[in-house]
């Protein structure tokens, strides 16, 4: 009896906030000033929100939280810098950042044509092949098709230059077709839109999430892999 009083306290809840995210979300609307793809993002936010019970954080005892930032100090101070992040595959550049953290935005700026995208695409390639880390690639400009040549290549250890200018030698042939066999099982994905904003990028990380952990449901690591969303945003002009 107790068991269901609870729950449905809590399914009162649940439509308490529904409701609230749906006035939220009729009253936005009717503003003619906000974008409608901005508005339909914000939309999907607050809905999933709703579902993931996140409308509200836990209060927590700074006690707690100074002990686990201490543990996360002495565990990088004895080089275990990434232990709470994802390696990029680069030791100097994990040892400038203690790698890839949860909630992060890197950005990554440099004038043009000096290498961005590819070491962009390097460390993606390497969180997803190596690591078994989902790992979603937005391109702005890039097509998947260029995307995935490049990707391809860099994996196989194989000039692109060289693929797309001549005829691909015996040993280029045999490391492309055995690093397609490798990447075709790596929870990789491509997106190369080229209208997207930052609202729907999002929006598009949190529905491939909902995808990858029911892909991946009995695998705990790419599980929670795929809950740490990290986005490159590559400064090309």
């Amino acid at each position: 009896m107790q068991f269901t009083t609870l729950r449905s306290v809590r399914d009162k809840a649940v439509l308490r906030a529904l409701i609230e995210s749906s006035t939220e979300t009729l009253r936005d609307a009717y503003d003619e000033n906000v974008d409608a793809r901005d508005q339909a993002s914000r939309a999907e936010q607050r809905v999933f929100s709703v579902v993931d019970n996140r409308q509200s954080r836990k209060i927590v005892d700074a006690h707690d939280l100074l002990l686990s930032a201490m543990e996360r100090i002495d565990k990088r101070e004895s080089g275990q810098h990434t232990i709470d992040g994802v390696d990029t595959g680069f030791s100097e550049l994990d040892g400038l950042m203690g790698g890839l953290h949860n909630g992060e935005l890197v950005i990554l700026a440099a004038r043009p044509s000096m290498g961005k995208t590819a070491l962009a695409l390097n460390i993606a390639e390497y969180v997803a092949c190596d690591l078994k880390v989902p790992t979603l690639v937005v391109s702005l400009e890039m097509s998947q098709i260029e995307l995935a040549d490049r990707l391809l290549c860099a994996h196989a250890r194989v000039d692109g230059k060289r693929i797309r200018s001549t005829h691909p030698t015996k040993d280029d042939r045999s490391r492309l077709i055995a690093s397609c066999g490798a990447m075709s099982e790596a929870p990789l994905y491509i997106d190369d839109s080229p209208t997207r904003t930052v609202s729907e990028i999002a929006s598009t990380c949190r529905r491939l999430s909902r995808i990858v952990q029911k892909r991946f449901r009995g695998d705990k690591s790419k599980q929670l892999g795929s809950r740490c969303h990290r986005l490159f945003a590559v400064d090309r002009t």
